[in-house]
């Protein structure tokens, strides 16, 4: 469950933090396309930074554990003060949302392959891998939904009863995209709380086999 919202919510920013950069702050599409790179440098900074972490830790979750709430709060800072924030902010913001959820990877999986006997290994990192996937292409529509439902009604009905359809003005481009940023925080609240409640195993080293395999 953590990872799903973890990498369900990051996938949804990667496809509408572009948009938001385009239609809000008035980006090219070539410059939204270099600026998303905070977001995309931060998670694999901060997965190599926690996996390296946890062969060091007894508590290995405790990088994560602290590194979730700092992603939350850069993305409560992007839906209240986003349009309003230089673009170095907004890079920032995404740099660190990036890197707390990169932080959530390495231990998630590597907290599942733990629990499982070695002749399972293939299957649980497969549905582990499946989660994902499905909880990112869930997360995707949900934040196109949002998006749509708050900023979107200009385009269906046009305003004041007219049947013409208008274009959205930015300021209801920025309100929907506000409610998209409260859904990714949301979504990474979600995955920090079943981070929380995850079971903290022992790690055993790629020499020791569980109890259960030796039985067989």
């Amino acid at each position: 469950a953590a990872a799903s919202f973890g990498m369900g919510g990051f996938v949804g920013l990667v496809v509408h933090v572009p948009l938001y950069l385009e239609q809000v702050i008035g980006l090219s599409a070539s410059q939204a396309g270099t600026a998303l790179m905070a977001l995309m440098v931060g998670t694999p900074i901060g997965a190599v930074f926690s996996g390296r972490a946890m062969a060091k830790l007894e508590h290995y979750k405790r990088v994560g554990l602290v590194a979730m709430p700092v992603g939350i709060l850069a993305m409560l800072s992007l839906a209240w003060f986003g349009p309003s924030m230089p673009l170095i902010g907004i890079e920032i913001a995404l740099a660190l949302t990036g890197f707390s959820v990169g932080t959530m990877f390495p231990v998630t999986t590597v907290s599942v392959q733990n629990a499982v006997d070695r002749r399972h290994l293939g299957v649980a990192t497969g549905v582990l891998n499946f989660s994902r996937q499905l909880a990112s292409a869930l997360m995707v529509a949900a934040f196109g939904t949002i998006m749509l439902s708050v900023a979107g009604r200009a385009v269906v009905g046009g305003e004041l009863g007219s049947t013409a359809p208008t274009f959205p003005h930015v300021a209801d481009m920025a309100h929907g995209y506000r409610f998209v940023f409260l859904a990714a925080a949301a979504s990474m609240a979600l995955g920090l709380i079943s981070f929380i409640l995850m079971e903290e195993r022992p790690l055993r080293s790629s020499t020791e086999l569980p109890p259960a395999a030796l039985e067989v």
